[in-house]
């Protein structure tokens, strides 16, 4: 399971250290968004994998769409940052390492995703009390947080807010259904896929819904999240393993002594 690109040399590289130091007996390597699809038991729709990183990726009969993947290196140091920044009007100054684990508790405690933006803020200001809430993080250590609860996450819709000059998720999600053939997009657009820490944010399924209609009215999108979505790569990884679809993509131990210790027919993780 790999979470970004690998070139054939560290490919080889790994496969070396799985059979010769780990003594395992046949490897498949796979780029971690297929595998969150396997998850589903799915073969067919896009995958968003929010963490820290953010990689959207179509797939069409187990084969990626290679014109509509998204990959950008943001996501949780981002939203964990703006975060910080939004704190330290409250006078938390969190900026050490161990600070960073109660960001980080803060925003998997108390953040949600706004339905609308403009509107969860004017409610704010009209009704600040329905929204402020308080972490407890000790006997006597209290965090409080009000409209940070749905801003700082917000740039995952709005990366200008975090200083950004790239597109929203919503904008990424529809690029990878439009590069899709006409023949599957609805299939795809009824089949979008949740994956990664940060898809956990209460409410991000429907915001996602919400805005890809807006962009795409013709067709009613559905964004599928498993309560299993944080370990969806591992789930899928093990349901690979176990399938057909392994057995015929495997190399095993004696395939790689066989070959020079190399790789026959290099896995293609881009």
């Amino acid at each position: 399971m790999s979470p970004r690109p690998l070139n054939e040399k560290t490919q080889r590289s790994l496969a070396s250290l799985l059979f010769d130091d780990f003594g395992v007996r046949a490897v498949n390597m796979a780029h971690q968004s297929v595998l969150a699809m396997y998850a589903y038991s799915a073969h067919t729709g896009v995958v968003v994998d929010l963490g820290e990183r953010m990689d959207v990726v179509p797939i069409v009969d187990g084969y990626r769409v290679s014109a509509g993947v998204s990959r950008s290196p943001v996501g949780g140091p981002q939203m964990r940052q703006k975060l910080q920044h939004y704190l330290l009007g409250r006078n938390y100054s969190l900026t050490t390492f161990v600070d960073s684990f109660v960001v980080r508790t803060a925003i998997e405690s108390l953040a949600y995703m706004s339905r609308n933006f403009d509107r969860e803020l004017e409610r704010y200001r009209k009704k600040p009390e329905k929204i402020d809430c308080t972490l407890e993080l000790g006997k006597s250590t209290k965090l409080e947080m009000g409209s940070e609860r749905f801003e700082a996450v917000e740039g995952l819709f709005k990366p200008e807010l975090w200083g950004l000059d790239q597109a929203g998720v919503h904008v990424l999600i529809h690029k990878a259904i439009r590069e899709c053939s006409m023949d599957v997009r609805k299939e795809v657009t009824q089949s979008i896929f949740l994956a990664g820490g940060l898809s956990l944010i209460p409410g991000i399924r429907e915001r996602i819904e919400l805005e890809l209609e807006k962009l795409s009215p013709a067709t009613k999108p559905r964004v599928h999240s498993s309560p299993y979505r944080y370990h969806a790569s591992f789930i899928g990884a093990t349901a690979h393993a176990t399938s057909t679809a392994f057995k015929q993509t495997k190399l095993t131990r004696d395939e790689w002594n066989g070959a020079g210790q190399r790789l026959p027919q290099p896995w293609n993780l881009s």
